[in-house]
């Protein structure tokens, strides 16, 4: 295979101690062997991160990969990827992004960005093609995310990819995130990481393109997936709502959760003044990823902001953050937070879900005005301002929620922790006890913390059938002889084992760099993704071997998260899921399986994750891969290395 066809070819080498810039050819038959992209990403992590590292340490390198199939014309395949240890969990987690980055990256020669050191002062990374400069950003440290991504727009073209942290990342806040083009979240945590190396900013400009192997045959593809976007019914829906479109449907099902954890909204009041009628005003135009066809980013109008647009890549966050967590139940003003917390470099989700906690201990008086500097913690949008600010400067009760939940309930103690709702530090995205399917099982066994793979909104939806399972297993890419022991009916005994599966095709769009969001991957399945591969690539892979890389790939992913310490018992639930219900309306919420026909008991989810570990071919106690099964996928090498990190010693 040769360079520039399918993949660009090089990793580049930024260490900002030294000043020093290296470009290394990259291994395309190891990146083929776990797919590439997020699959490579997770095999160079594991080689250039020492373990143990701290997350703010020079050492612990950010670690930027392009999807495969970014920057060509494959639909929607637009992700980008950072790997680093995050600050907030302590994991090492892949964190995904999109607009034009991946394109750029992979148009200007690099498939990978690997980054380390520490700068003397700030500084940002400017890549044009095979110009690799890092330059002064004294002028532009301190501006909010906004304001210095439009500065290096005018600097660099407004083409370029901008990946660039706000305040809250400059102090090391550890719920600092990165935006790319001041719209699409690359990284909750990246913020903080990037702030302790001095780093600004990335912006990339590539101007070569892509090459793909057979431009005819990769175009076969391209077009019937292409022919199937656009006859879609739904279509227009997304590009005119995007995600406020599912409001409905989540909302009767009760996927809206406020008052830290224990109710879900009333559905009438939460169509009333969330709904897709309150917010189609106030959006002023579409925004769309470098192949997207359904163009679900948004630009709307801020009325708090003096009418001011501002762009979001998921403006339903909005609702999901501020309406909910923090109480505000006006949406011109969760929006203006939402605008406010990127403008900061401050992960909303994270923030809200610690605002509602604190205000839960307020109420309850495990803390007081003494820890909160004077605040009378309650709910609403001025108080959800004004620790926004202290977040950003990372003063008084604000450099506490800063910490993310580790740090605060370390910081804070007495029993708070009984009241807090996180797996491994890390904020849960939907609640079990409203739907019990791959999504919520995989916030608990996914080593990232917290962020279940790609959703698609596979069982996020209730209702469906065994028959749907069977066969969207079949368009997954499910090895025939799993099916049967995989199948989905009720009760849905073999969750675990349907979720290992799920996982490895989750892995394929991931590592091709194809977006989970559902009008984009329901397009796909093993045998398209396959043939794109091999069409862009040049080398032949079969929907078989593709899922086969992945497999690879995920245990590469596992065994870098067991290296730093992460066992079975890291996988669980919050105590409150498996022990409080879920007030809704009249209705009590328990986790209960799929298909709503009995309750799943603590007992019932060890069982789940014992044929989890089981169907992933690992240590059923401690929850990670052995030697044996690394070895059986041609990894012996990691298998070894884990022995001598005492990872099997009992």
């Amino acid at each position: 295979m040769r360079k520039g066809v399918g993949f660009a070819g090089t990793i580049l080498h930024v260490d900002l101690t030294s000043n020093d810039v290296q470009k290394q050819p990259l291994n395309v038959e190891e990146a083929r062997s776990v797919i590439g992209g997020w699959g490579m990403n997770a095999l160079l992590a594991y080689r250039h991160l020492d373990r143990h590292v701290h997350a703010y340490s020079p050492q612990n390198p950010i670690i930027i990969g392009a999807g495969v199939l970014g920057g060509t014309l494959a639909p929607c395949a637009d992700k980008v990827f950072a790997t680093y240890k995050c600050p907030a969990t302590g994991c090492i987690g892949t964190a995904v992004g999109s607009t034009r980055l991946s394109a750029m990256m992979k148009w200007a020669g690099y498939d990978h960005v690997i980054i380390t050191g520490k700068a003397a002062n700030p500084v940002y990374i400017h890549i044009a093609d095979d110009d690799v400069q890092i330059r002064d950003a004294s002028s532009i440290w301190g501006l909010d995310i906004a304001q210095a991504t439009d500065e290096l727009n005018r600097r660099h073209g407004a083409r370029a990819a901008v990946l660039c942290i706000g305040p809250a990342g400059e102090r090391q806040t550890n719920i600092g995130l990165a935006l790319i083009n001041k719209c699409s979240t690359l990284g909750r945590t990246l913020g903080g990481v990037m702030g302790s190396k001095n780093l600004k900013a990335v912006v990339v400009h590539g101007t070569r393109g892509l090459e793909v192997a057979d431009g005819s045959r990769f175009m076969q593809t391209v077009d019937a997936i292409t022919e199937n976007h656009r006859t879609d019914q739904l279509r227009e829906h997304w590009t005119k709502l995007g995600l406020f479109y599912v409001v409905p449907v989540w909302g009767k099902a009760g996927h809206f959760i406020h008052k830290n954890g224990t109710e879900a909204y009333p559905e009438d009041a939460l169509l009333e003044r969330f709904g897709p009628q309150v917010y189609e005003p106030l959006k002023r135009g579409t925004i769309a990823c470098t192949s997207c066809m359904a163009g679900d980013k948004s630009v709307v109008s801020l009325e708090r902001g003096g009418g001011c647009q501002s762009s979001f890549s998921l403006a339903l966050l909005a609702v999901l953050a501020f309406g909910m967590r923090c109480g505000i139940d006006d949406l011109n003003q969760a929006l203006y937070c939402l605008d406010l917390a990127n403008r900061y470099g401050i992960d909303a989700l994270g923030f809200a879900n610690l605002f509602d906690w604190a205000v839960d201990l307020y109420s309850r008086g495990i803390i007081s005005g003494e820890d909160t500097g004077g605040l009378e913690l309650q709910h609403g949008f001025e108080m959800a301002v004004k620790l926004l600010e202290k977040v950003r400067q990372q003063e008084g009760f604000g450099s506490i929620l800063g910490q993310g939940w580790l740090g605060a309930i370390d910081a804070i103690g007495r029993g708070s922790e009984r009241y807090a709702i996180h797996v491994k530090g890390g904020d849960p995205d939907f609640d079990p006890r409203v739907t019990f399917g791959v999504e919520t099982l995989g916030q608990a066994t996914n080593p990232r913390a917290a962020h279940d793979m790609p959703v698609g909104g596979l069982m996020i939806a209730l209702g469906r059938g065994p028959e749907f399972f069977a066969k969207i297993a079949r368009r997954m890419g499910f090895p025939e002889e799993a099916l049967e022991r995989t199948s989905l009916e009720p009760p849905g005994d073999n969750l675990g084992r349907f979720l290992v599966h799920y996982e490895n095709w989750c892995t394929v769009l991931n590592s091709l760099g194809i977006c989970f969001r559902m009008q984009s991957s329901r397009l796909y399945s093993a045998e398209s993704c396959a043939e794109l591969y091999s069409s862009a690539t040049g080398q032949s892979v079969s929907a078989r071997e593709l899922m086969a890389a992945a497999e690879r790939a995920f245990n590469v992913y596992k065994a870098v998260n067991a290296r730093e310490g992460f066992r079975r018992q890291h996988d669980k639930f919050p105590d409150r899921w498996m022990k409080d219900p879920l007030k809704f309306g009249d209705r009590e919420l328990r986790i209960m399986d799929y298909f709503r026909t009995r309750n799943i008991s603590a007992e019932d989810f060890e069982r789940i994750l014992d044929s989890y570990y089981e169907e992933h071919g690992w240590d059923v106690r401690q929850g990670v891969p052995t030697k044996e099964k690394l070895a059986s996928l041609g990894l012996a090498e990691i298998g070894e290395d884990l022995e001598r990190a005492g990872v099997y010693s009992h």
